[in-house]
């Protein structure tokens, strides 16, 4: 991690040109691995350390972990199974309070080459409408909101966009399939 430098984020060409703008630190080698590529790094150097901490069990406060191996098969899974239904570069809509699913989503999403396109749980029917239209996602996985509100039933406007339950994604990330992987490239859409 490089430090800060006052001098090149306020450079004088910066300051009499009314901009305010931090040049990049072009001393720093950027990685070049996917998503995927790390997570696959990752389950084999160090596989059996935690990947995720959770609650197993909302009503406890006991914490079950993900080791890197587990949450590399649990996406593999998911991504064999959006793979079958969705081509490389489809959106795959995510509207949901974060969970175990949404993050093996997020990797399945980055191993399958589909578009990860999040919703955020604030928002109102009429802004999600107005995302639909942006992003035109092939499929959306609702869950729950910052309250514990089920979003599935206020999706009544996904025209032409499959609506499943985010519950879908640890039936999917438990099956396994033959179905291949594309190759995903680090500038691919993600």
């Amino acid at each position: 991690i490089s430090s800060f430098n006052m001098s090149t984020c306020f450079s004088q060409d910066n300051i009499s040109s009314g901009l305010a703008h931090w040049l990049p630190d072009r001393g720093v080698a950027l990685p070049r691995d996917t998503v995927g590529e790390t997570l696959r790094r990752h389950a084999q150097n160090i596989g059996d350390r935690p990947a995720l901490f959770h609650l197993a069990d909302p009503a406890s406060d006991a914490l079950t972990t993900i080791t890197y191996r587990e949450l590399l098969t649990l996406a593999e899974n998911c991504a064999r199974a959006l793979a079958a239904r969705f081509p490389p570069g489809e959106r795959v809509a995510l509207w949901s309070q974060n969970t175990v699913e949404s993050v093996i989503l997020q990797y399945a999403c980055a191993l399958a080459g589909t578009i990860l396109t999040p919703f955020n749980t604030a928002w109102t029917d009429h802004e999600v409408e107005h995302a639909l239209v942006l992003t035109r996602p092939a499929v959306i996985f609702a869950g729950l909101d910052h309250a514990g509100r089920d979003l599935a039933g206020r999706l009544s406007s996904a025209q032409g966009c499959t609506v499943l339950p985010l519950s879908e994604i640890a039936r999917m990330a438990r099956e396994t399939s033959s179905q291949p992987l594309p190759q995903v490239a680090q500038d691919d859409p993600f």
